[in-house]
């Protein structure tokens, strides 16, 4: 068997990754996978380029709804040049209605048939999407005014830091609906011989334009701006992080080093076996690899906290070119299973909804497939649904196997699917112009025309979420159909999964509004299918704010790992889902790092036992169970045997059976 593509650098080997010593950068993006270390090398390039250039100003910005970058200083002061920002959901929304509020509800009214009581409550549920365009207006603002020398931007995991890098689409189109609104006041000042002057709201509009495009040629330019991309070497991350490149070069965004975070050596036989589990990962993806220019970071003794940390990060990297691959292996080793689970967890309850939730990379995807694959092989025999509502999905990639937009099966009892919620979006839209027909062909007057008009821009200004809302929504109904026992939800993390839990109610009273305005003006009569298709979406969410409330319903299983960073985000996801009534039985602590005689791996362990033995103490009420480092994890055979060790279910050994590469369908 011939050799597999060497992995490293085209032609000759540089000594740091590019976008270190492009003098010509003003933006660096740092995105990836969850948990992957994200965060940790956009901090160390904000106080390396701040250190570089001591008389220049640089800003580090956050846009990940559960922040990391002051958790990741540690309490240690940035230098003087640099400025640290992180964009809340919450008080960015505050801000923009402020701001921009009482124009657009000026528009409404003088562009639908809208009053005033009705366009303020649209506009009090409705800003779309308000950390991505915030973050987005403010880039555009701080490259047009030159503010600062370069801006470090920590992302969202994937699939919402795609939608970041979208959203100056997302912005010129918003400002295209509202001029769409305005079109009728336009039409009738000049009806009436006013002159076609711009006013102060065709002022807002082109300034929403005009931040959207320069966000966008901000994104795109080459010679400005650059993608960092960061991965760990483990199957799940290299799919996601490929898939991500992709889509960055669909979007024209300058993307050139990959920076693969936490390669281990081989200091002792733990380190070495998570060595080749790595490096197999490598070799199966180096061709679609090959584009990128390839960085290793070693796994440190300790957590990437504080500057004497970061500060000298990247004095540590180097090029990643491991050897070829001996002829005989040209895959990824057999996963397996260690089932010594510290403190294994009760068989999992009865509710119809089970959300497995945590920071980004400590292993939902696994713990949801687990948890879903022992649950299915169970008895009392019950019927399961493992969902994925991350727009980044990866149950395909934990399965080994197809999963599409339809439960498709797994096994006898269980089904899988991975929502996509633009989809869902999609199908509304295409709903909603259904429903605007009879509008559209009632009357050819100028305000029904324009109220037509009106309701379908109005789409545009729903409110952020809606897409992945509709999503859940579905499932509630799939539930209530009877199909399903129990759900089993693999969640995006934690700073989206707390959006959506409240999602809802802020969802709910944005259909509300849509309908009471559909009766007041006598449209629900015109326009039926439109008002039915309202009426089963606020049902809908009605039947998932129910579930959610009752503890019999629903519960999260928290996922973590056992560091200072992973503890904060998931103390804060325990606070904030039980301020909303949702019951956390269960805390998954992943990646524990096992007993041996290596110095590295036994400092790391002392850090991890401090950790844990403050989660014991914290976290009173639930149960928490250990997981040790497992490398190569995959397919549904070994994961059946991780769902059996996690709730104390009869294991079959202390290695599952190997299956090739650990793809294929659990036991019939």
């Amino acid at each position: 068997m011939g050799a597999s593509p060497q992995i490293g650098l085209p032609g000759q080997q540089a000594a740091v990754p590019s976008f270190l010593t492009d003098p010509r950068l003003r933006l660096w993006l740092f995105g990836g996978k969850g948990g992957v270390g994200k965060t940790t090398c956009a901090v160390a390039t904000a106080l390396t380029m701040a250190a570089r250039e001591p008389n220049e100003r640089f800003l580090l910005m956050s846009v990940d709804p559960a922040h990391s970058v002051l958790d990741s200083l540690a309490g240690s002061a940035p230098p003087p040049n640099l400025s640290v920002v992180e964009f809340t959901g919450e008080r960015t929304l505050d801000v923009l209605r402020r701001r921009y509020g009482a124009a657009i509800e000026r528009i409404l009214t003088l562009g639908t048939f809208m009053d005033g009581e009705d366009a303020h409550r649209i506009v009090g549920v409705t800003v779309p999407a308000p950390e991505e365009l915030a973050a987005v207006v403010h880039i555009a603002h701080w490259v047009e005014t030159r503010k600062y020398r370069g801006i470090v931007v920590d992302l969202a995991p994937t699939g919402h830091a795609l939608r970041l890098l979208d959203a100056p689409k997302l912005l010129v189109q918003w400002a295209d609906a509202l001029d769409k609104l305005l079109e009728k006041h336009r039409e009738m000042r000049s009806a009436f011989g006013a002159a076609a002057r711009p006013d102060l709201l065709d002022a807002l509009i082109a300034r929403g334009k005009a931040m959207g495009t320069l966000a966008r040629s901000t994104f795109t330019a080459k010679a400005g701006c650059r993608f960092a991309a960061v991965a760990n070497a483990d199957a799940l991350t290299m799919a996601e992080t490929l898939r991500l490149v992709a889509e960055l070069r669909r979007r024209r965004i300058p993307v050139t080093d990959i920076v693969i975070n936490r390669m281990h050596g081989s200091e002792c036989a733990v380190c070495l076996e998570q060595r080749q589990s790595e490096e197999a990962v490598l070799r199966a993806n180096a061709e679609q690899l090959s584009a990128q220019s390839l960085w290793e970071l070693p796994i440190l003794a300790g957590e990437a906290r504080g500057r004497p940390i970061l500060d000298g990060l990247w004095e540590q990297v180097k090029p990643l070119a491991p050897a070829a691959p001996p002829e005989a292996d040209a895959t990824a080793p057999a996963a397996f299973v260690r089932t010594v689970v510290e403190n294994p967890a009760p068989e999992p309850g009865r509710q119809r909804f089970i959300f497995l939730a945590g920071k980004g990379g400590v292993g939902k995807t696994t713990m949801a497939c687990a948890t879903a694959l022992d649950l299915a092989a169970d008895e009392p025999p019950r019927s399961v649904l493992l969902l994925s509502t991350d727009p980044a999905h990866s149950l395909a990639d934990a399965l080994g196997m197809a999963v599409g937009d339809a439960a498709g099966p797994v096994s006898d009892r269980l089904s899988a699917m991975q929502l996509s919620p633009a989809d869902e979006l999609a199908a509304l839209r295409r709903d909603v112009r259904r429903g605007l027909k009879p509008l559209r062909s009632a009357s050819s007057s100028f305000s029904i025309a324009f109220e037509s008009e009106a309701w379908d821009k109005l789409l545009d200004l729903c409110p952020p979420g809606i897409d992945e809302i509709m999503a859940i929504t579905r499932i509630t109904a799939t539930a209530e159909a009877g199909r399903f026992d129990t759900i089993v939800v693999d969640t995006a993390p934690t700073g989206h999964l707390l959006h959506l839990l409240r999602m809802p109610a802020v969802m709910q009273e944005w259909l509300q509004a849509a309908l009471s305005i559909l009766l007041k003006y006598d449209a629900a009569t015109r326009a039926p299918d439109l008002a039915d298709r309202l009426i089963r979406l606020s049902r809908d969410l009605k039947g998932l704010r129910a579930a959610l409330d009752d503890p019999a319903e629903a519960a999260i299983y928290a996922v973590a790992i056992p560091t200072r960073m992973a503890l904060a985000e998931t103390i804060d996801l325990v606070q904030e889902t039980r301020s909303l009534g949702i019951d956390v039985p269960l805390l998954l602590v992943n990646h524990c790092t096992p007993a041996t005689e290596c110095p590295r791996c036994g400092a790391r362990r002392i850090g991890e036992q401090e950790v844990l033995a403050e989660i014991d103490g914290r976290f009173g009420r639930t149960h928490v169970a250990r997981i040790p480092q497992m490398p190569g994890l995959r397919g549904a055979g070994p994961l059946l045997e991780l769902g059996r060790a996690l709730y104390g279910g009869p294991a079959a050994g202390a290695q599952a059976e190997p299956s090739g590469n650990g793809e294929g369908k659990c036991p019939q």
